[in-house]
């Protein structure tokens, strides 16, 4: 699977940040081997985990926090400042 494209953007990230229930969608990519860990350029080197709670997708981010290899209290501190972060971020 390619990572990233010539603009920035991968799979993953877009699935990510894709409005609607589209944790079917995550899922495929990473068990397809997407790495959930990788940046993204597109998105200022974000994380999918963090293109999903800047677009408000929590089954999303409850996904990828699940297979992620960080535990819980590195999330909790990178969603919080994420939100507070990127509370413009609208759809």
């Amino acid at each position: 699977m390619r990572k990233e494209g010539p603009a920035g953007r991968s799979p993953l990230g877009e699935a990510s940040r894709a409005p609607g229930d589209n944790v079917r969608v995550v899922q495929t990519v990473v068990t397809s081997g997407a790495d959930i860990e990788q940046p993204n350029s597109y998105f200022k080197n974000a994380t999918a985990v963090v293109i999903a709670v800047m677009y408000k997708n929590p089954k999303v981010v409850e996904y990828l926090i699940s297979v992620s290899p960080m535990d819980l209290s590195f999330w909790s501190a990178i969603i919080a400042r994420v939100r507070v972060r990127h509370s413009h971020v609208e759809r």
